[in-house]
């Protein structure tokens, strides 16, 4: 199952889906896609410092904002990421749990 936990200054995703097998899982290439697009936007888009760390055996993807959240753009992306995988979760329940 793939867990998605967000707290005050960025978030953790982590795990496989078990939707499929690796390279056909619709799942985690959906998770996968959302998660970078969001870590790029908002380090290189709107440059602003975080820790961004990625472990492939784990399949764990975490960012960590180094400056304070108050940028109306970093919330509004933050959210609309959670919403989308919120209705993933709710589409797909036994494959990813958003915390």
């Amino acid at each position: 199952m793939i867990t998605c936990k967000f707290t005050d200054d960025g978030f953790v995703v982590s795990g496989h889906s078990g939707y499929a097998e690796q390279g056909g899982d619709i799942i985690c290439a959906a998770v996968s896609a959302m998660t970078m697009l969001v870590c790029n936007t908002i380090t290189e888009q709107l440059n602003l410092k975080a820790v961004v760390e990625t472990d492939e055996k784990t399949t764990k993807v975490s960012l960590k904002l180094k400056e304070t959240a108050d940028n109306s753009y970093v919330k509004a992306i933050i959210s609309g990421f959670r919403s989308e995988l919120t209705a993933l979760m709710q589409e797909y329940p036994k494959n990813i749990n958003v915390l």
